[in-house]
């Protein structure tokens, strides 16, 4: 019976948005290879993220493909 209390509480809890997966900063989509991509700023151009995802700002996204995506 415990385990079948506890069982429903989870599942409350789930479908009320308390386990909520984080939302995706501003500009990040999810690659099917499941990389995370951003718009460069200055060519439009998608590219890889490679630092951490707190750590992205979307007013700083440059891919550095060409002299201009530089910030």
């Amino acid at each position: 019976m415990r385990a079948t209390v506890i069982a429903a509480a989870i599942w409350h809890a789930i479908r009320s948005g308390a386990f909520a997966l984080p939302s995706l900063p501003e500009g990040v989509t999810e690659g099917p290879d499941g990389t995370y991509e951003a718009k460069c700023r200055a060519c439009g151009e998608r590219y890889e993220i490679l630092c951490d995802l707190a750590d992205f700002d979307p007013d700083y996204s440059y891919c550095g493909g060409s002299p201009r995506c530089l910030p």
